[in-house]
């Protein structure tokens, strides 16, 4: 088959990290099928392939667009792909080709980012209109849906009428670039030193000191930051806790918000946004790891996840995980993670304390954790997605 995959995210976006384990891994497992990486400009020499059966397309026409509506269709016929995988939900819906589309979640069906934006709201709404007509298209148009839990699975025949031969569940995969050996959890949680150098310089840049909670993901609504901020509260105030929150996000404008409430809780000085810090408004990779592995316990407060891979990353280094008993969550992380409701702060902050006053429980969660991490590859949710990609081969 001639396979083309829509890598229009790869490198610059939240997809992004989705398109380049499936594509690196599909790059090892397939010496069969031809492929077409569609990109763009800012992402075309970043890719470069590693196997013979895989070109670049340029195809660069901005997300959510008039021209990714009109022009990208037409790039594709050209190539003349037997089957296409958008990993997106923003497919043109002028293309009638067969494809296979990924949906990671629904959840701005569920939370609005209204507030922050810079448009009218009569305008905002309209788009969320067209974005609820535009994702029940590409559904009923897909050969395939492939999902990452059973939760997404369940949310998408409950809300949409979605056939249960139609989605399959492929679960994602933890970075390679977690997979380094974590320090030990005893002096995290004493908040002794590593003596590492880099360790200590990336700390040091940030003014962080240890013990620290650690909290990494966007600051969108359900994300649920400002409850965790409220337990951070509890916590400094009825369990006396004396170290720090560390919050890991890029720059915009619900960070920027978060960082208004920790002023309004009096939490300025305890609370840390190395993204705000940074004059590109993210944190790189390589520190993001440092920060992880040298965190004492990893909180993860979302109300909707269509995976949640923060909390993997997390057990992979060894570090603790307390999170959102809600969703995903559960169903990822299992009896790896210890479990609050993440509309109770003082809950919260009681399941965080227990972490740092029983270190039976806490050593419990590391040893279950690094195994739960373990359990999910990038090369499983590719070679299911081949499987997929067969499937339709032989049913056209």
């Amino acid at each position: 088959m001639r396979i083309g995959i829509d890598a229009r995210f790869l490198f610059v976006a939240g997809p992004g990290r989705y398109e380049k384990n499936l594509i690196e891994q599909l790059e090892k497992l397939d010496k069969n099928n031809e492929y077409f990486i569609f990109l763009r400009k800012e992402n075309f020499e970043k890719y470069q392939p590693q196997n013979r059966n895989f070109q670049k397309v340029l195809a660069d026409y901005p997300w959510y667009s008039f021209k990714e509506q009109l022009f990208l269709p037409l790039k594709i016929l050209r190539i003349k792909v037997d089957l296409m995988h958008f990993p997106h939900f923003n497919i043109p819906l002028f293309y009638f080709g067969p494809y296979v589309l990924t949906i990671h979640d629904l959840i701005m069906h569920e939370f609005s980012t209204e507030r922050a934006s810079t448009r009218s709201k009569p305008y905002y709404r309209f788009k969320r209109i067209v974005y609820k007509i535009v994702v029940k298209w590409a559904i009923r148009q897909a050969k395939m849906i492939l999902v990452p839990s059973k939760v997404t699975k369940f949310d998408l025949m409950k809300r949409l009428n979605v056939s249960d031969k139609k989605v399959v569940v492929t679960y994602e995969g933890v970075d390679r670039k977690f997979n380094v050996q974590p320090r030990s959890r005893t002096s995290s949680l004493r908040g002794k030193s590593s003596k590492c150098k880099v360790e200590e310089d990336v700390l040091g840049k940030y003014g962080i000191r240890r013990p620290y909670l650690l909290y990494l993901g966007s600051m969108y609504p359900h994300k649920n930051v400002e409850r965790l901020l409220q337990a951070f509260k509890i916590l400094k105030e009825t369990y006396n806790f004396s170290g720090q929150l560390v919050l890991v996000g890029k720059r915009d404008f619900f960070s920027k918000r978060v960082y208004g409430e920790t002023e309004a809780l009096d939490l300025k000085r305890d609370v840390v946004f190395p993204g705000l810090m940074r004059d590109d408004g993210y944190v790189s990779d390589d520190e993001v790891v440092v920060l992880l592995k040298e965190s004492s316990v990893f909180v993860f407060p979302s109300l909707k996840e269509g995976f949640g891979l923060p909390p993997l990353e997390a057990m992979s280094l060894g570090v603790p995980v307390v999170a959102s008993n809600i969703s995903s969550i559960p169903e990822i992380c299992q009896d790896a993670a210890h479990y609050f409701d993440p509309k109770d702060p003082e809950d919260m902050a009681l399941k965080i304390n227990e972490l740092f006053a029983d270190n039976t429980l806490r050593d419990d969660l590391i040893s279950k954790g690094e195994k739960q991490a373990s359990r999910y590859s990038w090369r499983t949710t590719a070679e299911q997605t081949l499987s997929v990609y067969k499937s339709l081969e032989i049913r056209d």
